[in-house]
């Protein structure tokens, strides 16, 4: 009698611990999930830097700092100025059409303006 209230109580701990260790291990799986999901998402970082060697120049960067490739990239600007070329920023040929695929840390740079150019009109000058 003592033997089948030892085996009754060792089995009711061990049935305790397996629904215990079941919970823990899908709150585990559901992490790892979301880890993986993080670690192949796109991140699309776009700033106005200085070149590096003219600092009156500002060049515009889009850069992917994620680890998933980007696709199908579209842009929108607002409000719309005159670059480095004179034409105008929404005109851009990879503003206007966007960028079909960005891998991980690759980015696009190109000329935005030339700020020495709007020394002599500051009304001219994008960045206010």
């Amino acid at each position: 009698m003592i033997n089948d209230d030892l085996t009754l109580f060792f089995t009711g701990v061990v049935a305790a611990s397996t629904v215990v260790y079941a919970i823990l291990t899908w709150k585990l799986v559901s992490e790892t999930q979301k880890m993986r999901e993080a670690q192949t998402e796109p991140k699309i970082s776009v700033f106005v830097e200085t070149h590096p060697k003219f600092f009156l120049i500002k060049n515009l960067v889009i850069r992917n700092i994620g680890l998933g490739t980007a696709y199908n990239l579209k842009f929108s600007v607002f409000p719309d100025f005159k670059t480095y070329n004179c034409g105008m920023l929404s005109e851009m040929t990879i503003i206007k059409n966007g960028i079909p695929h960005l891998p991980p840390n690759n980015s696009y740079n190109f000329t935005l303006v030339n700020i020495s150019r709007h020394y002599s009109d500051p009304d001219t000058c994008p960045f206010k």
